[in-house]
C-alpha cells in the first residue's frame, strides 16, 4: 500500500474583524468602517429581522450610486422570481433574513471586486453574485433595508484574510 504526504499547504487564515448586533428602529447598520489591509472578506448574517417584508442591500463604501454589476436570484419552489443589478437579498412575504453570507474578493484592488453569496429567507433561497466596479479599495460595509423599513434584530459578522 502506497502512502503519501502533503507538505507546504498554505491555508488562508480568516480573522474576525467585526461583530455587530443590529439596533432596533435603525434604518442602516454599519458593519465596519476604516477597513484596511484585507484582501478577502466574508460577511455573515444570522436572524436579521426588518420592520416589513422587502430587501436588504449591502453597500460598499457607503456607495449610493449603483456601480454593482451582477445579479441575484430569488427562488421559491425552483422558480426564479427576480434578477437585478444590485447586491441584496429579498424576503418576499417575510421580514426575516435567516442565515446568509457574501464572499468578496479583490478587496484592495483597483480592479472590480467580485462577490458571491447565499441567503435564506422564509421559504426562499437567494443566490447573489457579481462585481463592484469601483477602483477604490473597500473600506466600509453597510447594510440597508429598502424604503422606510428599519431593523428589529439580528447579528452580522465580518471576517477577513489579511493581505
Amino acid at each position: 500500500m502506497a502512502t503519501g504526504t502533503v507538505s507546504s499547504v498554505n491555508y488562508d487564515n480568516w480573522q474576525e474583524i467585526a461583530s455587530v448586533t443590529t439596533n432596533s428602529g435603525t434604518s442602516t447598520t454599519t458593519v465596519v468602517s476604516g477597513l484596511a489591509g484585507y484582501k478577502k472578506l466574508l460577511l455573515v448574517w444570522r436572524s436579521i429581522v426588518i420592520s416589513s417584508s422587502g430587501t436588504l442591500a449591502v453597500r460598499f463604501n457607503s456607495e449610493t450610486t449603483n456601480y454593482i454589476g451582477g445579479a441575484w436570484a430569488n427562488e421559491y419552489n425552483g422558480t426564479m422570481l427576480n434578477n437585478e443589478n444590485k447586491a441584496h437579498v429579498e424576503a418576499t412575504g417575510s421580514t426575516e433574513f435567516k442565515n446568509g453570507y457574501i464572499y468578496i474578493d479583490n478587496v484592495l484592488s483597483a480592479a472590480p471586486k467580485t462577490f458571491q453569496g447565499f441567503g435564506d429567507t422564509q421559504g426562499y433561497v437567494n443566490s447573489i453574485g457579481g462585481a463592484w466596479y469601483n477602483t477604490s479599495a473597500i473600506t466600509s460595509i453597510t447594510l440597508v433595508p429598502n424604503s422606510t423599513q428599519t431593523f428589529t434584530s439580528g447579528t452580522v459578522k465580518l471576517y477577513g484574510i489579511a493581505a
